[in-house]
């Protein structure tokens, strides 16, 4: 896609919707190409993206509800951006039973980014989520195994 003379792929593009190209890290060219794009204009991209836009504003006025940068009128919303933030990955006494008994023949469960993957619904769903006994733990990494690759 090349629009406002900067050339962004449909694969760079879809990272960083998706969030694992920080739209922080691209070029401030490419920032205001998307800017330009999204139809906002700087000051209301800086208040959404947090990120710098060469001619953002503040907006100063004596009424409260209008202290801030100014907003595109109609242009549609944006998620703002989200900094990067790694969640310790906490292995259930079950699950580490597993990985200390099957390790030598699965070498993968030892690998800190699969055990992260394995425990997440019991990290991110709560204690009842998620496998709870040795034998359930065992097969549900069975089973995920082969996406895991």
């Amino acid at each position: 896609m090349q629009k406002y003379g900067q050339e962004i792929t449909p694969d760079y593009l879809n990272k960083l919707e998706r969030g694992s190209a920080p739209l922080s890290r691209a070029s401030l060219e490419v920032r205001e190409a998307l800017r330009a794009v999204l139809g906002y204009n700087p000051e209301r991209w800086q208040e959404l993206t947090g990120l710098y836009s060469p001619s953002a504003v503040p907006v100063v006025s004596h009424d409260p509800a209008e202290q801030g940068l100014q907003t595109a009128p109609g242009a549609p919303p944006i998620a703002p951006v989200v900094a990067f933030r790694d969640t310790p990955v906490i292995i259930p006494k079950e699950l580490q039973q597993v990985i200390d008994e099957h390790g030598d023949r699965y070498p993968e469960l030892r690998d800190p980014i699969v055990q992260k993957i394995i425990a997440a619904p019991r990290n991110f769903g709560g204690p009842d989520n998620g496998p709870q006994t040795v034998e359930d733990w065992y097969e549900y990494f069975l089973l995920t195994r082969r996406y895991l690759r």
